[in-house]
């Protein structure tokens, strides 16, 4: 354990190699050393070598399933498993181990292993077991905007433009900060556009306007712009 400490500290200071170095000392001396598995698994995954990532990873989580760890950090284990496994291409596959980790009673934040889940299921084209995952996620963590964003991004995405403004009102008003938040800039125009769709143009206009605020030059800030120079649809 001493040269995985090390490890992570080295880690942490940028020291990449010579923290792969004590981690493999450490598993020479420890071959079920299940931290150090886990501290490779995210090393390897940082620089995108998921294949490597993905066989220390799930060494990691089995061998802690094995020694009857059942707390916390199977939890982490199991999203670091899930989260390389989508880098992979895998979602049928990240979506069994994801939600092991959601479901997972001791899991710390589980409204963010509900919305890990969603993704992967999105990504699967699971649409609506997404929309599901996402409203357990809400529903654990009521201020939780990314999930209420991500609910109006797949309900725009299905043509559900009702549900969408719902959700993505919500998105922008369940935490006082998340209306200013540049990552939620799209959330400001997917309304917007949902609320053209629904024939309320003032309000979208509105919507419009407010994400150019957040940024004139990005992706987003840029399709709003178009929008409200292309006039009423």
């Amino acid at each position: 354990m001493r040269q995985v400490d090390l490890a992570a500290s080295l880690r942490e200071e940028g020291n990449i190699p010579s923290a792969l170095e004590h981690l493999r000392t450490a598993l020479e001396r420890d071959p079920e050393n299940v931290e150090a598995f886990l501290l490779l698994a995210y090393i390897q995954a940082s620089r995108t070598d998921y294949v490597h990532a993905e066989e220390n990873a799930r060494r990691g989580v089995h061998l802690m399933v094995e020694q009857n760890r059942m707390g916390a950090r199977l939890a982490e284990a199991r999203n670091l498993l899930g989260g390389i496994l989508m880098n992979l291409g895998r979602t049928d596959d990240a979506v069994s181990v994801l939600r092991e980790a959601a479901l997972d009673a001791y899991n710390q934040t589980p409204h963010q292993a509900w919305y890990n889940l969603a993704l992967a299921q999105s990504a699967a084209g699971r649409t609506d077991e997404a929309v599901e995952s996402l409203t357990e996620a809400v529903r654990l963590r009521p201020t939780f905007c990314d999930g209420f964003y991500g609910i109006g991004q797949l309900r725009s995405q299905q043509e559900r433009y009702a549900e969408a403004e719902q959700a993505l009102s919500r998105a922008l008003t369940a935490d006082a900060a998340c209306s200013s938040a540049p990552t939620l800039q799209g959330a400001w125009r997917l309304r917007g556009e949902a609320r053209r769709h629904l024939g309320n143009a003032a309000d979208a206009t509105a919507d419009f306007e407010r994400c150019i605020e957040l940024g004139p030059e990005t992706e987003d800030g840029v399709r709003c712009q178009a929008v409200l120079d292309n006039g009423p649809s």
